[in-house]
């Protein structure tokens, strides 16, 4: 079984999680993310930002991140939940014209998403704290 380069590493900005994925996706990387959000979400977290800004390798070529992104934003919102996407300028643009319909919000800000699960037009930037989970 093959390695993942890739792994989420959680932190609060204000008081919304944020899911921040470095390195390459893969299709560890996408089931490791999932089940993050998942946990969050059931934790009562109904509002996450995934920020995928600091990947090493463009997601352009590669459409499992967005499915994968997809059903976790579909879940959520079972819940009455909303799931934001922080991605490069060039993510964005390419995501929006391969995805008419979509269940994602981006931003190209952590300050910009949480403004956006706030209601705000402008958000100042949080304290963010580290955190650490506790498996079962």
């Amino acid at each position: 079984m093959r390695e993942t380069r890739c792994a989420p590493c959680l932190h609060l900005h204000g008081d919304i999680p944020v899911v921040e994925v470095e390195g390459e996706w893969d299709a560890v990387t996408g089931q490791n993310v999932a089940d993050l959000v998942f946990r969050l979400a059931h934790a009562g977290h109904l509002e996450i930002i995934v920020n995928l800004t600091r990947m090493t390798r463009s997601l352009q070529w590669d459409s499992a991140w967005a499915e994968a992104l997809e059903q976790m934003a579909a879940s959520i919102r079972k819940h009455c939940g909303r799931l934001d996407v922080v991605g490069t300028v060039e993510q964005i643009q390419y995501y929006v014209r391969k995805q008419a319909k979509s269940r994602l919000f981006w931003a190209t800000s952590e300050e910009e998403a949480v403004g956006h699960l706030k209601g705000l037009p402008a958000y100042r930037s949080g304290p963010i704290l580290t955190m650490r989970l506790v498996g079962s």
